[in-house]
C-alpha cells in the first residue's frame, strides 16, 4: 500500500511496554503468563448482542439498544488517553477476538457479525449501528495488530496491511469526549468461548496533538463486503474453499460420517447470503440439528435441539419443543468417559438474557424455564448434570473450529444417535 503525506504529528507523551503479568481478569476467564507469552480463553458466553439498559437482549430494528455486554476479559490497571497508538503480537486460533478501549469495539474474524467496529466514545455513528472493516485475520500463528486514534483521523493495520482508515470517526466531533478522555480509556482484550488467545507483545504510546505521523492511504482501504463473491451458487466445496486444510477436511470428514447416522438419519442443507457466508445445517426428524457456518477463512460449529417459537408450531406440534435428549447424551457419554463428558457439559451456552420469542404460558411444559422476568420470553432447558444445573438455550452446544473440536462434535453426534430408538414416532418438520 503506498501511502499519500502524512497527517500532523505530535509528540510522544509516554511509551508504555506493557508487562503481560500487568494484565487483569474479569469474569469467566482462565489465563496465565507462561515463556513470556500470555496465554487465555474465555468459559462463558462471549455476549456482543444489544442490550437496553438493563442489560437484557433485545431484538427487532425498533427496540435495539446500543449498549454491548462483554462479561469476561483482560484488562489494564492503567487509563489511557487519545491519540494514542496500540500495537499488539497476537494469535488465536479460531474466531473470534475483541479489541476494546474506552466504549470501542473492534471485532476481528467475526462471521456473518456485520457490524464489527464501534467508537471508543461509546456513542452510535450517525447510521446507529457502528461501522465495518476488513477484518479477516491468520489463525493459529502470531501476527501483529497496530490501532492509531488520532484526534483527525484513525487506522487500523494488520501484519502491516491498512485494514481501514477514517477522518470522520464519531469521538473526533463528540462533546462528551473530552471529558471521557480526560478521565482515561480502559484497554481490553478477548476472545470467543473457549478460543485460545496468546499475546506476546502489547505496547501502547500516548502522544500529544494530533498524534503520531498518521498517513492517509493513497488508494481507498477496500471494505470487507467488497470481497463478496455474489454470483456463485454455494456447495459444500465453495463453503470450505477458503479454510485451511486441517480445518476443511475435518469438515468433510463430519459430512460424510453424520450423514450415515440411523436412525438419526440427518438432511443437509446449504445457503449462502450473496457474500462469502455460508451456512452448513444438518437437520433430523428427531429436531436434532448441527450447524457449521463458514466464511473465508473463518468457521464455527454449534448443535442444538428445535423450539417451536411461534404459536402455530407449538399447537400444531403439541409442545414448545420437540423431543430434548441432552441431559441423557451427557450420562451416556459419562458412561465411557466423565472427564470428556463434563467437557461437553460445559460447551453448552447458557441462556444469558432471552430474545421476546415464545408464549410464557408455554413454559411451564417439557422442563423448560423462564429466563428473567420478560413479559415473553425464548424458553430454555434446565439440564442437571454432575451436581450442577445449567439453564441452557435449547440445549445449544458450541464447539471450537479446531481439529479436536470436529471430533468432539462428532462423538456427541454420534452418542445422540445411539441413544434414540430405531423406531420411535416422530413428526416430520
Amino acid at each position: 500500500m503506498i501511502f499519500s503525506k502524512p497527517a500532523q504529528g505530535g509528540r510522544i507523551i509516554k511509551e508504555h511496554d506493557i508487562d503481560l503479568r500487568e494484565f487483569i481478569t474479569k469474569g469467566h476467564v482462565l489465563s496465565d503468563v507462561t515463556g513470556g507469552v500470555l496465554k487465555m480463553t474465555t468459559t462463558f458466553n462471549t455476549e456482543l448482542a444489544r442490550r437496553d439498559g438493563k442489560g437484557n437482549k433485545m431484538i427487532g430494528g425498533g427496540a435495539c439498544g446500543n449498549a454491548m455486554k462483554v462479561p469476561s476479559y483482560i484488562y489494564l490497571p492503567n487509563k489511557f488517553r487519545a491519540p494514542l497508538e496500540i500495537n499488539l503480537t497476537i494469535r488465536i486460533n479460531a474466531p473470534e477476538l475483541h479489541v476494546m478501549l474506552g466504549g470501542g469495539l473492534l471485532s476481528f474474524g467475526l462471521i456473518s457479525g456485520g457490524t464489527n467496529m464501534r467508537d471508543i466514545s461509546g456513542e452510535s455513528h450517525a447510521t446507529g449501528k457502528g461501522r465495518y472493516f476488513n477484518h479477516l485475520i491468520p489463525f493459529g500463528e502470531f501476527f501483529t495488530l497496530r490501532i492509531l486514534y488520532g484526534l483527525e483521523c484513525m487506522l487500523i493495520e494488520v501484519n502491516g496491511e491498512p485494514r481501514y482508515y477514517s477522518e470522520s470517526e464519531r469521538y473526533m466531533t463528540s462533546k462528551a469526549f473530552p471529558g471521557l478522555n480526560g478521565e482515561g480509556l480502559e484497554f481490553r482484550i478477548t476472545c470467543r468461548r473457549h478460543s485460545e488467545l496468546a499475546v506476546k507483545e502489547c505496547a501502547i504510546t500516548e502522544y500529544d496533538n494530533g498524534g503520531p505521523a498518521w498517513l492517509r492511504p493513497e488508494t481507498p482501504v477496500k471494505p470487507y463486503a467488497a470481497f463478496a463473491d455474489k454470483t456463485t451458487k454455494p456447495d459444500l466445496g465453495y463453503c470450505v474453499s477458503g479454510l485451511n486444510k486441517d480445518i476443511k477436511d475435518e469438515i468433510m470428514k463430519t459430512n460424510e460420517s453424520i450423514l450415515k447416522l440411523t436412525p438419526l438419519k440427518l438432511k443437509r442443507k446449504i445457503e449462502g447470503t450473496g457474500s462469502r457466508f455460508c451456512r452448513i445445517t444438518y437437520i433430523s426428524d428427531y429436531g436434532f440439528s448441527y450447524h457449521v457456518h463458514t466464511e473465508a477463512n473463518m468457521a464455527v460449529h454449534y448443535m442444538n435441539w428445535i423450539l417451536y417459537n411461534t404459536r402455530r408450531e407449538q399447537v400444531k406440534y403439541g409442545g414448545v419443543r420437540k423431543r430434548e435428549l441432552t441431559a441423557e447424551t451427557l450420562v451416556k457419554l459419562s458412561e465411557t468417559s466423565p472427564e470428556f463428558a463434563a467437557r461437553m457439559y460445559g460447551n453448552l451456552i447458557e441462556c444469558d438474557g432471552c430474545a421476546c420469542v415464545g408464549l410464557p404460558k408455554e413454559c411451564g411444559l417439557d422442563g423448560c424455564v423462564m429466563c428473567g422476568n420478560k413479559t415473553y420470553g425464548l424458553c430454555s432447558t434446565l439440564i442437571a448434570f454432575g451436581g450442577d444445573k445449567k439453564a441452557s438455550c435449547h440445549g445449544k452446544m458450541e464447539f471450537v473450529a479446531t481439529p479436536s473440536g470436529f471430533a468432539d462434535a462428532r462423538r456427541v453426534i454420534e452418542t445422540v444417535n445411539g441413544i434414540l430408538p430405531p423406531s420411535a414416532n416422530v413428526v416430520k418438520i
